[in-house]
């Protein structure tokens, strides 16, 4: 499954009422989603649970402040882990 995909299924898993349709890659995952604090730290356990992907020492708002930029950094952090 690629990975806008898998993010995409998990943002619906934790937050069954998301309009997918309008996800894209400037959509920022905490402001238009509307994800609260709870929704937010579910989110990153999943995503470094199935993406073995870690945001430790990151700029976690830089990251999740679009869809883009997270498929961005997971698809980096998963070329780092094959190389």
């Amino acid at each position: 499954m690629e990975i806008s995909n898998k993010i995409i299924y998990i943002l619906k898993r934790i937050k069954g009422n998301i309009d997918v349709s309008n996800i894209n890659e400037e959509t920022d995952l905490i402001l238009d989603l509307d994800l609260d604090s709870i929704d937010i730290l579910e989110f990153i356990s999943i995503i470094e649970s199935e993406f073995n992907v870690n945001f430790e020492n990151i700029d976690m708002v830089e990251i999740f402040s679009s869809f883009g930029k997270l498929c961005n950094y997971i698809m980096q952090q998963s070329v780092a882990v094959l190389s």
